[in-house]
């Protein structure tokens, strides 16, 4: 991901939640300070040409000093203390989305180039029904129609659980709605974890997903009878 990275003279990094900093931290490294001077500007009252004064370059002009707490970061947390934090959640990521695969009622939309997964729940009677009309021999307009509709309704379901599981209070995960999935353009609504806190381990991630899929099959009880006629319906 990062190859060639070496070979730029500036790089802009938003520390916030990979490097553990505040949001709205963030900081931009150069290669050769040399390099300021290609975009700096000045202004007549302070930090005029030639003149000397404290913090010559920055950001954010007079407006708080933001970019100190990335570098502090980078120099207390060092190398080795941000490999042992993206490995830990590099593996949380991977658990998390092989207790998603082996549940069988959700299903992974996205393939994490870091630490955020985006999925869905999604009783399996649903997502089989799904297999079967991708699967009929040159899909017609109506097989796509139903893929549709079904998920209009299993976006209703997600928003309703992730409701659910701010009421219930016990975990937390966001929400969002997504057109890039396998599924595009249609919007897609997903649960979207991020997973970088390093006290989270298997057991918290087991349990997240047991009350996932226990309140959500709780709430297909009240869907379940629209998805039957759906699935009914001839084309």
């Amino acid at each position: 991901m990062f190859k060639g990275i070496e070979m730029a003279d500036s790089v802009s990094i938003d520390t916030h939640k990979l490097f553990y900093c505040p949001t709205s931290m963030g900081v931009v490294v150069f290669k050769s300070e040399k390099d300021l001077n290609l975009i700096k500007h000045t202004s007549h009252y302070i930090i005029r040409r030639n003149s000397v004064d404290t913090g010559r370059f920055t950001l954010e002009g007079s407006r708080p000093f933001a970019c100190l707490k990335p570098w502090a970061a980078l120099k207390i947390i060092g190398k080795r203390g941000y490999g042992l934090l993206l490995q830990h959640a590099r593996e949380s990521t991977n658990y998390l989305r092989d207790i998603l695969d082996h549940c069988g009622n959700f299903e992974v939309l996205n393939t994490p180039e870091l630490f955020i997964l985006n999925y869905r729940f999604i009783p399996e009677a649903a997502k089989e029904q799904i297999s079967i009309w991708e699967g009929i021999s040159e899909k017609t307009r109506e097989a796509e129609k139903k893929i549709m509709d079904i998920n209009r309704f299993i976006n209703g379901l997600n928003v309703k659980l992730h409701r659910e599981l701010r009421r219930d209070d016990t975990t937390f995960v966001s929400r969002t709605t997504l057109e890039s999935t396998r599924y595009r353009p249609q919007n897609i609504v997903v649960l979207r974890a991020v997973l970088v806190n390093p006290l989270t381990d298997k057991k918290v991630l087991d349990k997240i997903v047991e009350t996932q899929n226990r309140i959500g099959l709780q709430i297909w009880k009240e869907f379940e009878p629209a998805f039957k006629r759906i699935k009914e319906e001839s084309f």
